[in-house]
């Protein structure tokens, strides 16, 4: 019996050991993404094609950048109101919870170009802030996976306006 739970001991205590040596280098690199990310802003609802670039300095420390170019737009009566762009760049804190699905933070800044209309008129703003976020990726294989945040984009003090974006991604792991 002793030889029983001293064997579960070990192992109990080896587990966790054996799952970080499993997660650790996998994480590391350089990937891609590209996907869809829904724009819920004060005066509608925005869709933009989103491109990501990370690169992963350690296993849990890293950087991204990201493009995103509107394909939906939003319009009533007399307005329409559109993305024109959005470029960002993040600081991005990474927890591998096992060798194939990891959880994220990232924090960092972002420009957004919108277009708008109204009755004939139109105009333009950019609005630059602030940007934070969740998010999780799931790899099928060890280079194919998804991706799926929630990233909050802040317009700071010159606008009255912020958005919450929630993406869903294709990703590659080289």
């Amino acid at each position: 019996m002793k030889i029983v739970l001293a064997s579960l001991a070990a192992i109990a205590i080896a587990s966790p050991a054996l799952a970080q040596s499993a997660t650790e280098g996998s994480n590391q690199g350089f990937s891609a993404s590209v996907g869809y990310s829904h724009w819920d802003a004060d005066d509608g609802s925005l869709g933009a094609v989103t491109a990501r670039g990370r690169y992963m300095f350690t296993n849990y420390v890293g950087g991204e950048v990201e493009a995103s170019f509107g394909v939906k737009d939003e319009s009533g009566y007399g307005y329409k109101l559109s993305i024109d762009n959005s470029f960002g760049g993040f600081a991005v804190l990474d927890a591998p919870v096992t060798e194939r699905f990891d959880v994220f933070g990232r924090l960092g800044y972002a420009t957004t170009s919108l277009d708008a209309e109204y009755f004939g008129y139109s105009g333009s703003a950019d609005i630059d802030g602030v940007a934070y976020g969740v998010g999780a990726n799931y790899f099928f294989t060890d280079s194919f996976g998804v991706r799926g945040d929630f990233t909050k984009y802040d317009g700071g003090d010159d606008i009255a306006g912020e958005a919450d974006v929630f993406s869903i991604s294709g990703v590659v792991r080289f």
